[in-house]
C-alpha cells in the first residue's frame, strides 16, 4: 500500500515541481535590477587599487555583466533603455573599453531620463580617455611612438592629480600605468637600437614601481622589472661567456641582484596572485645564477 501509495503521488509532485521551477523564472525588471545592484557593489571599488571584481564562477564581472546587459536588451521595453546604456557604459569603462564607453553613455544622455546629467558627464570624461589613449594618433617611427607614451603618461597624471569625480582619477592612473609598462616593453625589446636604451629602460623600470605602489597590479609591475634585470644579465652572458675572459662579473651580480629583488618583494606578496610566479622566477634566476658562478670560477 505504501509503494502504491507513492506511485500515485508522484505525477502530483512532479507537476508542483515543475510549477515552483516555473513560478521562479525573474521578469524582465527583476532581471535588470539583479545585474544592475551586483554589478553596482564593484563598481563601488576603486579599479586602481582593487582588482576586477568576479562572479561566483571567477569570471570577469564585467564581460558578464556586458553579456548580461545584452542579453537583456531582447528581454525588456524601451523604459529601460537608458538603465541598461548606462551599465553598458560602466562595464566599458572598467574594461578600458573608452569609445565604447562613450557611445552607451551618449546613448543614455539622448534617452531624456533622470540618468541624462550623469551620462552626459561621464561621456566627457570617456571621450577625453579615448582621445589621449588612442594609439593611432602616435607617431609611427619607435622614437616618436615612445615620445607620444611618454606624454600621454604626463597627461594622465596631471588629469588624476585635479582630482575628477569618480571613477576617472583612477582610471586616469590605471591608464598611465599600463603606458609605462607598454613604454618599458619597448624599450626592454629594443634596447639594442635605441641610444641609451638599456638606462632608459631602468629609469622607466624604476618609475613603474615606485609610481604605482598603491596599484593591484604593483606586483605585477615588479614581474616586468626583474625579467627587465634578469635580461639584461642573461645579455651579458651571451655576449661575453662566463669561462672567458671578457667576462663582466661585476656588471652582471649587480643586474642578477636587482632581479632578484623584484623577484623576492613578489615572492614574499601574501595573498597576491603574482606570488607564485614570483617564487618560480626567483627559483629559475638561482638556478642560472648558480650555473653562471660555476663556470666563472
Amino acid at each position: 500500500m505504501a509503494i502504491l501509495f507513492i506511485f500515485h503521488l508522484s505525477p502530483f509532485i512532479f507537476l508542483f515541481a515543475c510549477s515552483r521551477a516555473a513560478d521562479q523564472a525573474p521578469y524582465p525588471h527583476e532581471s535588470v535590477l539583479t545585474v544592475v545592484m551586483e554589478l553596482k557593489m564593484f563598481l563601488a571599488q576603486d579599479p586602481y587599487r582593487r582588482a576586477p571584481g568576479t562572479d561566483l564562477e571567477g569570471r570577469n564581472i564585467y564581460r558578464v555583466s556586458l553579456a548580461r546587459l545584452d542579453a537583456l536588451k531582447g528581454l525588456t521595453g524601451p523604459e529601460y533603455a537608458d538603465v541598461l546604456a548606462f551599465a553598458r557604459g560602466e562595464c566599458l569603462e572598467r574594461l578600458g573599453e573608452w569609445t565604447k564607453a562613450a557611445a552607451a553613455f551618449d546613448e543614455t544622455e539622448k534617452a531624456g531620463t533622470k540618468l541624462s546629467d550623469a551620462a552626459r558627464q561621464r561621456a566627457a570624461s570617456a571621450h577625453r580617455m579615448a582621445e589621449m589613449a588612442d594609439r593611432g594618433r602616435f607617431e609611427t617611427t619607435l622614437e616618436g611612438y615612445l615620445n607620444d607614451l611618454e606624454v600621454l603618461e604626463r597627461r594622465l597624471d596631471e588629469w588624476a592629480e585635479s582630482k575628477p569625480a569618480f571613477p576617472y582619477e583612477s582610471l586616469a592612473r590605471a591608464e598611465r600605468e599600463r603606458a609605462q609598462e607598454e613604454r618599458l616593453r619597448l624599450l626592454l625589446q629594443n634596447r639594442l637600437v635605441l641610444k641609451d636604451g638599456v638606462a632608459r629602460a631602468a629609469a622607466v623600470a624604476a618609475a613603474l614601481v615606485e609610481q604605482n605602489g598603491g596599484s593591484w597590479r604593483v606586483n605585477q609591475d615588479r614581474l616586468l622589472q626583474g625579467e627587465m634585470f634578469e635580461t639584461l644579465a642573461r645579455d651579458l652572458t651571451a655576449a661575453n661567456r662566463p669561462e672567458g675572459m671578457g667576462f663582466k662579473a661585476e656588471a652582471w651580480t649587480a643586474w642578477v641582484e636587482r632581479a632578484r629583488e623584484a623577484y623576492r618583494q613578489v615572492a614574499q606578496a601574501d595573498g597576491d596572485p603574482a606570488k607564485p610566479e614570483g617564487q618560480a622566477r626567483l627559483r629559475v634566476l638561482d638556478t642560472y645564477a648558480m650555473r653562471i658562478k660555476s663556470q666563472a670560477k
